[in-house]
């Protein structure tokens, strides 16, 4: 019975060992309509309508079509995105803390006043939130893609 299991357990080794020589790691969609590429000899390229096939990709670069192998390519950056959120939270964080800081320092009770400084707190902390996010969105995300094919 050992022996068996033994067997059982080499064979899945070996079946494992085989299939794990391609180790393609894409992007998650097919078109890209802008995208850079890092070639195996060290060079680099800015494409566009890049299009992942099975086993090659193709785009346009420098006015003409090509197509690559993926053992040519090393990887693939993409833009996913942009940093909106991290622009929002790091500007309404700001701004909540310069508020804070400007606030008067002796409390007594809640009375009007002390309303009108957590409005005026939640206003400005909105405020830099917004104006965050407008930077963020002008700082796109991008992502690599590598792509490990063993010969």
């Amino acid at each position: 019975m050992r022996f068996f299991i033994l067997c059982l357990a080499f064979v899945f080794i070996i079946t494992i060992e085989t299939s794990a020589q391609i180790s393609l790691n894409l992007p998650p969609k097919i078109k890209y309509s802008k995208a850079k590429l890092g070639l195996k000899n060290s060079g680099k390229l800015s494409v566009s309508n890049l299009i992942i096939e099975k086993d090659s990709i193709s785009f346009i670069s420098e006015d003409m079509t090509r197509s690559l192998s993926f053992s040519e390519v090393n990887y693939i950056r993409v833009k996913e995105g942009n940093s909106v959120g991290k622009g929002a939270l790091i500007g309404g964080g700001t701004m909540l803390l310069f508020s804070l800081a400007s606030l008067p320092r002796d409390h007594g009770d809640l009375n009007q006043e002390s309303k009108s400084e957590v409005l005026s707190l939640t206003l400005f902390s909105v405020c830099g939130a917004g104006i965050g996010a407008l930077v963020g969105l002008a700082f796109p995300k991008e992502r690599s893609y590598y792509i490990h094919i063993q010969e």
